[in-house]
């Protein structure tokens, strides 16, 4: 179940941001000055293959794969293009981990990812 990690470091210049957390996915949601939703990344899959679907209001969607530094989570990570579709399951399992986040955002979120899965599916 996703968490809300507390102190989160907000880098000047760049939007506000908010990070959940839970063993095999992480959310980052950054939101511009009237606290609409400019962007979200969800990672999924940290313990095996991790990848990350990311939404920005002004680039639309990518799905990449993370690439983790030498040494593990705690070095650089860097995002590379994948040709792999996000599985069509990955909507409903956010659904399941989200439960204890804020409802209006969980929701935006929830549907921006279905929306992401069937554009791809029209690929």
């Amino acid at each position: 179940m996703l968490r809300e990690l507390e102190g989160v470091r907000q880098r000047k210049g760049e939007p506000r941001r908010r990070w959940f957390t839970d063993n095999e996915h992480d959310l980052i949601v950054w939101f511009d000055p009237d606290e609409s939703i400019r962007g979200f990344q969800f990672c999924y899959d940290r313990r095996r293959n991790e990848f990350a679907v990311t939404w920005m209001s002004t680039d639309g969607y990518t799905h990449e794969q993370v690439q983790h530094g030498a040494g593990g989570y705690d070095r650089l990570s860097v995002l590379v293009p994948s040709d792999l579709r996000m599985p069509g399951e990955i909507p409903d399992r956010f659904r399941e981990v989200a439960q204890g986040i804020d409802l209006g955002l969980a929701e935006f979120v929830y549907y921006k990812l279905i929306d992401f899965e069937r554009s791809s599916a029209l690929r």
